[in-house]
């Protein structure tokens, strides 16, 4: 039941207010409380209780939090866990519980880091001179503690996690550095109740952006769909005055068939729409494609991967639906799909064809003299000696044999009846997906691509940001993290060899380079690999690029020069010469990455401050990379280990719906193999795993 104008005037009104509890100042969407403001201005799972009308709390998955603070973009907010804010709560507390938050609502800010407690150690011994401790006053229990996020991939760790319970309480990385060094039980607690800060889904915050930007108020309906309060106008899906573009580019139908949206556009609209040559019209109430000048029906849109199910319109509409012509998709922006097969017709023919290659006649294009047919494999027609002059014209259709379809109910129908199954196109079209997930609607603007959001059209998407497709963006990543980490690692290990080779004979043992992981086997050519990769001699690359001439340069990269080289075999190389201060780079990638500042390690175009999915990701590849970077051997993974975790983490469906299970489930998966990394701070009681133990992960 729609709410009245009246109604809907009271909720702009309210929804533009803000509220207070305690010392909680500018209460507002997507916050709300049934004692101080109304469920419609806030979302589900935001209510707030206004406990003794001084204490702002909110439940996150069944655990209670108080708001100290919002922040003051509104995009989120400081919470603490309610339990721990009293006196002497780390000695109090069940030390089995950890923090998980909701993460379709919500998700750790950049300034948050891990603070480990160590709790009913079974042997004290091991622990006493390696971590800081406390005692409880009540109990006289010894609770150790540490905010060294790398500390469960040190030696001791499984013998703690086998003894000891583990819990890992969030907490600001300012409040640490405050506090570097915390002597007693107190000061820890202190740390704690300073809260850490969480920031709301982008989700939940892009479309009341769009629709302040509008001057609406932000809210929600009865179900907890997104309304846009505007005064005296009825509420909107995100903005109060959508732009005229957004509207007029809005997906429709022709009455059957799928919705039309871009690149596809319909003649009714305006051009800008979608893409040149992807012009549809409506038919008796069907959509049809015109390439090429012929006309096809459009049975199915997947917009996911660029490709369309269409069918020849002749075949609806003419007594003798037999195609005339071949389809040319040159200079077309459309493709066959690799998967189909040719469906042959053959016109006037002055001998019938075989039985045994199964003929599909076409009564209506032949006489007593003359034959008509269609077959799949037109070459099964010449091995049996039908020479194809003895017909007057030929004619190939491509067809898509649906799954459903067997060979026999294949044989059962007629050639028109094949024909409607159709056949798969595959387009080419800038991507809309990033503009579609800002809420934005796609369109091609003065031979550019525009994404039309309700404040008026953007570059890229509703948020303005730049960038390619995420599973792009993060391949992307993944490859040069991992290039970038083998060549460290190459440079390194040539220019000990290097140094090395002065006083050692041509034959060296593995523990004479710098650890028993490098397996030194000579090949044919002197030149010895590790794990199948050749590795160079020093010298050998000097004399490739002509010592490293500047002719020679391919161009500079992040980390060094990069030259083209001939090796002595007359194959080409390229290669990186590493600044001088790259030697301390696998130090500076530790640090960042024990320290939660991935996000200075990060181009900036790759979203990861934006988008939750390429967050994750990079994450997972950043845990490896510890991994990579640790000095004992039996933490490393092997290079195998390494390519296959990096597939793993490429082929992952980062979802933003399975956010929540994805960081409680998959990424612990993550942290088992890789000796166990805590990036993300709800980690708690995992058994920890080596590499070498650890079987490969199915799926």
């Amino acid at each position: 039941m729609r709410a009245s104008s009246e109604e809907e005037e009271v909720s702009y009104i309210d929804c533009g207010r803000t509220y207070e509890c305690g010392d909680l100042k500018n209460i507002s969407y997507p916050l709300w409380g049934a004692d101080f403001r109304p469920r419609s201005c806030g979302r589900e799972g935001f209510e707030v209780e206004c406990r003794n009308n001084k204490q702002p709390l909110i439940r996150i998955n069944g655990q209670e939090f108080r708001i100290l603070n919002i922040s003051k973009t509104g995009n989120g907010v400081k919470i603490a866990r309610n339990d721990l804010l009293e006196s002497d709560s780390l000695c109090n507390q069940n030390p089995t519980v950890a923090i998980a938050l909701n993460y379709s609502l919500f998700d750790y800010a950049s300034s948050v880091r891990n603070l480990t407690l160590i709790y009913n150690c079974q042997h004290h011994s091991t622990l006493a001179g390696s971590l800081k401790n406390f005692t409880c006053d009540a109990n006289g229990q010894t609770v150790y503690y540490t905010t060294e996020e790398r500390y469960l991939s040190k030696p001791e760790a499984p013998f703690i996690q086998r003894n000891c319970n583990l819990v890992q309480v969030p907490v600001l990385r300012a409040s640490i550095d405050e506090n570097p060094d915390p002597i007693g039980r107190e000061e820890v607690e202190q740390v704690v109740r300073q809260g850490f800060e969480v920031d709301y889904s982008q989700q939940l915050t892009f479309k009341c952006n769009q629709c302040e930007r509008s001057h609406g108020r932000c809210g929600s309906n009865a179900t907890d769909g997104f309304l846009c309060y505007c005064r005296n106008n009825k509420p909107h899906d995100i903005a109060c005055h959508p732009n005229p573009k957004f509207k007029a580019c809005e997906p429709q139908n022709c009455g059957n068939g799928p919705n039309i949206s871009y690149p596809f556009w319909f003649s009714h609209q305006e051009s800008f729409c979608g893409y040149p040559n992807f012009q549809i019209n409506c038919t008796h109430k069907s959509p049809v494609l015109t390439i090429s000048n012929h006309d096809f029906i459009i049975k199915e849109i997947f917009y996911s991967n660029n490709s369309l199910i269409v069918a020849n319109a002749a075949v609806y509409d003419e007594e003798c639906q037999a195609p005339r012509h071949n389809l040319s998709l040159d200079r077309t922006p459309f493709r066959y799909s690799p998967d189909h097969i040719d469906f042959s017709f053959f016109y006037n023919c002055s001998e019938e064809p075989p039985d045994q290659i199964y003929p599909f006649p076409v009564d209506c294009a032949s006489n007593t003299t003359h034959h008509s047919f269609a077959v799949f494999h037109k070459e099964a027609l010449m091995n049996m000696n039908y020479s194809l002059d003895w017909c007057q014209s030929s004619v190939d259709v491509a067809v898509d044999v649906a799954e459903n379809v067997s060979f026999n109910k294949l044989l059962d129908m007629n050639y028109a009846e094949i024909m409607k199954m159709g056949f798969v196109l595959n387009w080419t079209a800038h991507g809309c997906s990033n503009c579609q997930k800002s809420g934005g609607r796609c369109g091609y603007d003065n031979n550019e691509f525009v994404c039309f959001c309700h404040d008026g059209p953007h570059a890229k998407t509703c948020h303005d940001e730049e960038g390619i497709n995420w599973q792009v963006k993060i391949i992307i990543g993944v490859v040069a993290g991992l290039i970038g980490v083998l060549i460290m690692c190459m440079v390194f290990f040539i220019y000990l060899r290097h140094i090395r080779k002065r006083n050692a004979p041509i034959y060296v043992k593995s523990r004479d380079i710098s650890s028993d992981t490098f397996s030194s086997v000579k090949d044919v050519e002197n030149r010895s690999t590790y794990h199948g990769v050749h590795i160079f001699d020093y010298d050998e690359l000097l004399k490739a690029t002509d010592n490293f001439d500047s002719s020679k340069e391919l161009g500079d990269g992040g980390f060094g020069t990069v030259y083209f080289g001939k090796l002595c075999d007359g194959r080409t190389v390229a290669v990186k010469r590493l600044h001088r201060h790259e030697i301390n780079l696998s130090t500076m990638a530790i640090n960042k990455i024990q320290n939660h500042a991935l996000h200075e390690l990060v181009d900036p175009y790759l979203g990861f401050e934006s988008d939750l999915r390429i967050r994750k990701m990079i994450t997972a590849v950043a845990e490896l990379a510890f991994q990579c970077l640790q000095g004992e051997k039996d933490i490393r993974p092997s290079m195998p280990d390494v390519m296959e975790e990096l597939k793993r983490i490429q082929s992952k469906d980062y979802k933003e719906e399975e956010a929540e299970d994805k960081i409680t489930s998959a990424d612990e998966a993550v942290l088992l193999k890789s000796g166990p990394l805590t990036l993300s701070p709800d980690s708690v009681n995992s058994n920890w795993l080596s590499w070498a133990t650890t079987p490969n992960e199915s799926g």
